[in-house]
């Protein structure tokens, strides 16, 4: 074989080993895409943005926010009621707006918005939690505890956190169904090159957790804009998203691109897991009394959204009772897993990495081959 010819060979074989070794780096991306809408304005009759949303229907708009006072209002006034009812008759999945403020609101008093939500409103079928930091023990240990409060009291309730940007904490990835890692201007969103997107975290990179992320975009120029976009929420694993044109009040009027985004739904619908309760994080106060342990359950499967009746917590067991377990501590009851935590993935580790150096093998071939040729080897 003459030299030209393993000069060709060599380059083929490196520019494969090159894609295959940045190709493994690369994460894929999510498939399925859905729209949760935050619905702030107040339901006047003819309001834009609740017209908006009965044109194009449950189908293409699964999820709204509703948020009528900074959180519920209790009771609703008439055009509130009519409209809660038309949501519920349409087929949209209501979703109660709350604020937390920055885990600093007294969580009791969270908690009593929360059960106003069911109150005023019985099909809610997700809470919202608005204003979330991540980053230390004590406010995982809020967001643990609210979760473990809906989850308990409200079950199949899908509950949504909203910290605006990437989890800083990625250990209270358990503690919500949905987490909003992304809720910014258009132009911070489309800078590949900024601190945020250089640095996305493990949780974001991982595509079984597109289920779970949620952005969200405003200042939005044109609809080629929003396609772009549209393109990078996929590639970043946003399996629901909600887009607008608006710089100001972006969640009062519909976005001048509206209809072009509902259009833009083309991947198969989002399907959110609803998880059950958690075991609170090592150390946490049980600001609720629940006394939630993880229970090793294989029909405890997540399930879809259902209709939602309280649910009292339970009492702790009376050792008079005779139906009262003898020994409650005993250690195979122990034995427990949560349904929520990421599955082993060891060995798929192994096999990309075994995959990557035999990558990295094929890339280092031409160097090789060339050493050989030019010392007649």
């Amino acid at each position: 074989m003459n030299k030209n010819k393993i000069a060709i060979l060599t380059s083929i074989l490196g520019i494969v080993g090159l894609s295959v070794l940045f190709g493994l780096k690369a994460s894929a991306a999510t498939s399925t895409q859905s729209i949760i809408i935050p619905m702030y304005k107040y339901p006047s009759k003819n309001a834009p943005l609740w017209e908006a949303i009965y044109k194009h229907g449950s189908t293409k708009i699964p999820y709204t926010i509703v948020n009528p006072n900074n959180g519920p209002a209790d009771p609703l006034d008439a055009s509130y009621q009519k409209a809660m009812t038309e949501l519920s008759n349409r087929g949209f999945n209501k979703v109660g707006y709350v604020a937390q403020t920055y885990q600093n609101r007294d969580i009791k008093e969270l908690a009593k918005d929360i059960d106003t939500w069911f109150k005023i409103a019985p099909d809610t079928k997700a809470i919202f939690i608005d204003e979330m930091a991540s980053g230390t023990p004590a406010q995982r240990c809020y967001v643990a505890n609210t979760y473990n409060y809906i989850k308990v009291k409200y079950p199949g309730t899908l509950v949504i956190q909203n910290p605006g940007i990437y989890l800083q904490d990625e250990e209270i990835g358990k503690y919500a169904d949905i987490f909003t890692t992304a809720e910014t201007d258009v132009e911070k969103y489309l800078d590949k090159d900024s601190n945020r997107w250089k640095n996305i975290s493990n949780f974001e990179k991982d595509s079984k957790n597109s289920k779970k992320i949620y952005h969200i975009v405003y200042g939005i120029r044109s609809e080629a804009e929003q396609q772009k976009v549209l393109e990078l929420s996929r590639e970043r694993n946003a399996g629901f998203i909600y887009f607008t044109s608006k710089t100001s009040n972006y969640y009062r009027d519909p976005s001048d691109n509206f209809d072009k985004l509902i259009e833009s739904m083309n991947l198969p619908a989002t399907q959110p897991e609803v998880g059950t309760p958690v075991e609170l994080p090592e150390g946490c106060e049980d600001v609720f009394n629940l006394k939630v342990k993880n229970k090793k359950d294989p029909e405890n499967k997540p399930t879809q959204p259902s209709e939602n009746k309280p649910v009292e917590p339970a009492k702790p067991a009376d050792p008079k009772d005779p139906k009262t377990p003898k020994n409650p501590n005993n250690a195979e009851a122990k034995k427990t897993d949560s349904k929520v935590e990421a599955p082993n993935t060891g060995s798929r580790k192994s096999t990309k990495d075994f995959s990557i150096l035999i990558a990295a093998g094929i890339a280092a071939l031409p160097i090789i081959l060339t050493w050989i040729i030019r010392h007649k080897i």
